[in-house]
């Protein structure tokens, strides 16, 4: 399988839907499959990336 089938598979098989049929992933699984072995680690992560999209939704 091509590395990038291999990838998007990763994300798809732990991939769920809304009642609005919007995608949503559960953030302790995909720290798995993002390597992230500690959940204080990739809870840093996502927290920053909450900031980043805070300013970002502000400026636009």
């Amino acid at each position: 399988m091509e590395i990038q089938k291999y990838q998007e598979k990763i994300f798809e098989d732990i991939k769920y839907f809304n009642e609005n049929n919007e995608e949503y992933w559960e953030a302790r699984e995909l720290m798995k499959v993002l390597l992230y072995s500690k959940w204080s680690n990739f809870k840093k992560v996502i927290a920053l990336g909450q900031s980043y999209f805070a300013v970002w939704e502000v400026e636009n």
